[in-house]
């Protein structure tokens, strides 16, 4: 089934005018972490085996991707062709404080895809990004991240 955008969804509504806000209806205003937003995100980290990705590139387990929260991911398309997303090619760069060896470890990966089941500010890793901020055994972990 494909995505379909909220009730009173309106992308040109900005109510800030600083490009960041998005009503997705007359009560909620939900800021999305677009690349503009120069933000530091909190989420959770996750991973998944790649293949061809809606941004139209095939990857593999040890390739340094991420894939974005389709609710973010469709909030920045523009137009039907998701291989057109520019959000497509853009660089994450996340942080995670391993307690098994007592130090912070920053990642960082280019957007190819979109996961239908992250919360906006998730992200969903390449098995080879997440074995480096986390024990895979762990499968979904706290992050921080922003753009690059």
């Amino acid at each position: 089934m494909p995505y379909r955008r909220p009730p009173g969804y309106n992308p040109n509504t900005d109510p800030t005018g600083n490009g960041k806000n998005i009503i997705f209806d007359n009560k909620d205003t939900t800021v999305l972490p677009l690349p503009t937003s120069g933000t530091i995100n909190t989420g959770q980290a996750t991973f998944y085996n790649p293949a061809l990705g809606s941004c139209g590139i095939t990857n593999m387990d040890n390739d340094p991707i991420v894939a974005v929260s389709m609710i973010l991911y469709d909030a920045a398309s523009v137009g039907p062709n998701p291989n057109l997303n520019p959000l497509c090619g853009k660089k994450v760069r996340a942080t995670r404080y391993r307690d098994d060896i007592q130090k912070n470890i920053t990642i960082e990966a280019t957007v190819v895809d979109r996961c239908v089941a992250c919360a906006i500010n998730d992200l969903d890793l390449s098995p080879y990004l997440f074995t480096k901020i986390a024990n895979p055994d762990l499968g979904r972990v706290d992050v921080t991240w922003a753009w690059i």
